[in-house]
């Protein structure tokens, strides 16, 4: 990623860690394990100590699909987990050392939740990824999401792609299982399955990026510099019906889909999507005893595979934005120096100025402020682009207003994900707005 420079003025005071967690209460990456998933797609998180804050409430979420548990961490930060998490799924952790935000969420009766988890909006969080094992055969996927004709019915898929670097002529194959969890199976006569494959433009030949779904933000500008958004509607040529194998509440089905590259497609890194969709299966009654949220922004039966180049394209440049969680005159998020005019989030509220200042101490109690500086990528969100690629790392130099020091860790970051060309991100929906 390209150098990036911030026209910030901000001051930064790091307060001393308990427990040897962040200080913000950011669970800590490095002291978090996954176990699993189990044959029921399970997933076991082990905290060690100093995770989280003492006696701190935990929620931990499943990006893809809105399950979620809560638990209470040990004196010494450490805590266990079980949840609904197969192989490439994307588990948010939050911890709430004041115990003042997720308990209505510990106590919710029923327990699923219809609506946004907007009590963990104020909490930092921490983003670990269900590992892919790798195929001898393919660059190995896997991954979950809902399906909302089945009223948010599970869905896993597991497979392989034919390679990572292709030219225009060659055809992209995706292979796997594809596998839905509802109790409308029991009365399906007919199950079956449909499966196709397209191409999201990631960046093009010269790494500039494409946002195709420009919702809050845009790399397409106007001659005065505002974002233009814009939400097309695109998808794949289905291939033909293939049964679903029922197994009780679990119905299977093996899929192979392709897409063929054109003689003028243009060079660059893309995101292959399989659209699915499952027919013969009425929609069941919504369980309500799940620990579920709702709100979870999937595009319906589209999953992204790990990322692609055509041709010989430049580096992916990614637009980054920082101080996502922190709101000035109106807006939130600095863009960098260089995107100036070619990158923007599409505010609704207000027009950012080139210049963004935040107060120094906490206007209510006179106490400095705490910010976090991690770069956020809007472009390719985990809420609304399918999974997560590999962890990387950016250089980061700033202008500072008064003499500070940076938080500028990336703890929250340890993935397991597949190969890729661009950094994992975090989920808008669940108040999680930092990257890698």
């Amino acid at each position: 990623m390209a150098r990036l420079v911030a026209a910030v003025l901000v001051s930064i005071v790091l307060a001393t860690p308990a427990f040897a967690q962040h200080s913000d209460g950011t669970p800590l990456a490095a002291k978090i394990a996954l176990d699993g998933p189990d044959a029921s797609y399970q997933t076991t998180v082990m905290a060690a100590a100093g995770a989280v804050g003492s006696n701190a409430d935990v929620i931990l979420v499943n990006l893809e699909t809105g399950h979620y548990v809560t638990t209470r961490a040990a004196a010494d930060g450490s805590f266990t987990a079980v949840i609904f998490a197969p192989r490439g799924a994307s588990i948010l952790i939050k911890a709430d050392p004041e115990r003042r935000f997720l308990s209505s969420i510990a106590n919710a009766s029923p327990p699923l939740i219809q609506s946004h988890l907007s009590q963990m909006t104020t909490l930092h969080g921490t983003i670990l990824t269900v590992d892919t094992p790798a195929s001898t055969s393919g660059v190995a996927f896997a991954g979950a999401g809902i399906e909302p004709l089945l009223n948010q019915a599970a869905w896993v898929m597991e497979g392989t792609l034919n390679k990572q670097q292709f030219s225009p002529g060659e055809t992209v194959e995706a292979r796997g299982t594809y596998t839905i969890l509802t109790t409308a199976l029991a009365s399906a006569a007919n199950p079956r399955l449909q499966a196709g494959l397209t191409l999201e433009l990631v960046s093009d030949g010269d790494g500039n990026p494409s946002t195709a779904w420009s919702f809050f933000d845009s790399a397409v500008m106007t001659p005065t510099g505002l974002p233009i958004e814009r939400f097309p509607l695109f998808g794949p040529d289905f291939g033909p019906t293939v049964a679903l194998t029922k197994e009780a509440t679990k119905g299977s089905a093996a899929f192979s889909t392709s897409f063929t590259i054109l003689a003028d497609f243009r060079p660059g890194v893309y995101r292959p999507r399989i659209g699915s969709v499952v027919q013969g299966v009425t929609t069941p009654p919504l369980d309500t005893s799940e620990r579920r949220t709702t709100f979870v922004s999937q595009l319906r039966g589209s999953f992204g595979l790990p990322v692609i180049r055509i041709g010989s394209p430049a580096q992916p440049r990614l637009p980054a934005l920082l101080l996502m969680n922190e709101i000035a005159n109106g807006v939130r998020g600095v863009v960098a120096v260089e995107d100036r005019g070619r990158y923007a989030p599409a505010n609704h509220i207000a027009i950012d100025s080139d210049t963004t200042v935040v107060p120094r101490r906490d206007p209510r109690t006179g106490a400095l402020e705490h910010y976090r500086l991690e770069p956020f990528v809007m472009t390719i969100g985990v809420s609304d682009r399918g999974r997560a690629a590999e962890c990387t790392t950016a250089s980061v130099p700033f202008s500072i207003g008064e003499s500070a020091s940076l938080d500028t860790r990336s703890e929250w970051c340890r993935t397991h994900a597949g190969p890729g060309a661009v950094p994992p991100m975090a989920s808008r929906e669940y108040g999680e707005q930092t990257g890698s």
